[in-house]
């Protein structure tokens, strides 16, 4: 065995482009910034090119049971492996989250994990797996965007939005698993994390009454933009939903918009108001100090996403719907100034007034990069190496079926490529927000994946 003193890399894998880049591209200049080069890029990507990749630090972005191969391979190949889970703001209740998000082979190979905050720490290390790995309550870079220190990232694009919409009401829809652009597809590789009849009788469920709801939703927003003829209403669908359906909406209506355009931040910026449904746009939204409406024509104690909703107005019709949304149409909604931090917040995300939770993650991951370890074994290396490059080309197959989770078309969805001098644009925003990063910079190494290092 060798042992390797050289700082390690962090191998930053996106999924979801408009919705994890930016922040997940702070975390990677953060590390640049302490003389460890950052990997960052399309998932997908990453993983089919993982045995290219030197040996580093891999954060995934969960521990699901269907992960647990891929990070087999990755430990097989020398990597070492910490966490977050992006959903975990907004969780499936308790057991139905162990069984769904959590998997034993997954849990296996990660080293540490980095919390949301105290709630999300409390979750998992109760999940039936757990082994010790130490949980960090860092808070989440996505969280970073919306200090107020880095409003100014944003403001280009608010910018331009304002002079394309003028004055607009955001609408967020988060129907993912209802509106579905893979169709049953989607719904079927949902089904096959769950273990239990107890699960899969939840998640039947809860996919037919977030479809129930879905559809009250897609009645309101017609009736919404047709209410107030000359406001503009601008609707971003979940990534992963079917858009040709709210396009289909929007055709006859000239004062509503379907987009997908980029992070959602700047869009929230923008807004006189937005409008959801267990969404946690609403979460990021009420720390922007806007104004926040859940749309809640029915409800549920077991399937509703209760913590987005209870930091929100409540409108249970559409006729209380039109009586908040009225004053901002008119231009007569109070100016009630700066918005507190809803105290309830303080359970589920951590926040530092001194640091950002980039700087948090790194304090930890810093020592473990420097750190000296030992590396895999060469047959460990030779069989990872074959392993990675078989499962990468079944992936490459797959991306020419149609309706699959592979296929090209969903995963430019997913993650429409990015320029690498739209990398270095947001580079500089951050350089010109925070002061920082002044030497740091990105070039593409491979298509959609960057390494952000010094100069």
């Amino acid at each position: 065995m060798k042992l390797n003193m050289s700082p390690k890399p962090l191998i930053i894998p996106v999924e979801q482009q408009v919705r994890e880049f930016d922040a997940k591209l702070l975390l990677a200049c953060v590390s640049a910034e302490r003389g460890i080069p950052a990997y960052i890029g399309f998932q997908n990507r990453i993983r089919n090119r993982i045995a290219a990749l030197p040996r580093g630090i891999f954060i995934a972005k969960g521990f699901g049971a269907t992960k647990a191969t891929m990070l087999k391979i990755m430990r097989r190949l020398g990597h070492q492996i910490f966490a977050w889970d992006e959903e975990g703001l907004v969780l499936l209740p308790t057991p139905i989250y162990h069984e769904m998000r959590v998997g034993k082979g997954s849990v296996e190979q990660v080293q540490g994990v980095f919390a949301w905050g105290p709630n999300y720490r409390k979750v998992f290390e109760s999940n039936p797996f757990y082994g010790g790995a130490q949980v960090h309550e860092t808070g989440n870079p996505r969280v970073d965007l919306l200090r107020p220190e880095l409003r100014a990232f944003y403001d280009a694009k608010v910018e331009d939005i304002r002079g394309i919409y003028g004055s607009y009401i955001l609408i967020n829809s988060s129907f993912g698993l209802s509106n579905m652009v893979l169709g049953e597809k989607t719904v079927e590789h949902k089904r096959s994390a769950t273990r239990s009849p107890a699960t899969a009788k939840f998640w039947a469920e809860s996919v037919a009454y977030r479809t129930e709801l879905f559809w009250l939703f897609f009645e309101m927003v017609g009736k919404l933009a047709d209410r107030f003829p000359e406001t503009n209403i601008v609707l971003r669908p979940h990534p992963s939903e079917n858009i040709e359906t709210w396009n289909k909406m929007a055709a006859p209506r000239d004062n509503l918009h379907v987009v997908q355009d980029g992070n959602v931040v700047p869009w929230l910026l923008g807004a006189d108001l937005a409008i959801h449904n267990g969404c946690m746009t609403a979460i990021e939204g009420v720390l922007l100090g806007k104004t926040e409406i859940a749309y809640q024509p029915i409800t549920s104690e077991e399937f509703d996403r209760h913590l987005p909703n209870d930091i929100s107005q409540s409108c249970a019709t559409f006729d209380e719907l039109v009586d908040c949304v009225a004053p901002y149409t008119q231009g007569t909604a109070p100016n009630a100034g700066p918005k507190q931090r809803p105290e309830i917040l303080d359970e589920f995300i951590t926040h530092d007034e001194r640091k950002l939770a980039s700087d948090l993650i790194m304090d930890v991951l810093e020592n473990f990069s420097r750190a000296p370890t030992r590396t895999t074994t060469l047959p460990a290396m030779i069989g990872g190496w074959w392993a990675a490059n078989i499962r990468a080309l079944g992936k490459w197959v797959r991306s020419f079926k149609k309706n699959d989770i592979y296929s090209a078309h969903h995963q430019h969805q997913q993650y429409p490529p990015i320029a690498v001098h739209e990398v270095q644009n947001r580079i500089a925003r951050f350089q010109a927000s925070l002061g920082r990063f002044k030497n740091v910079t990105a070039r593409e190494v491979m298509p959609d994946i960057f390494l952000v290092s010094r100069r």
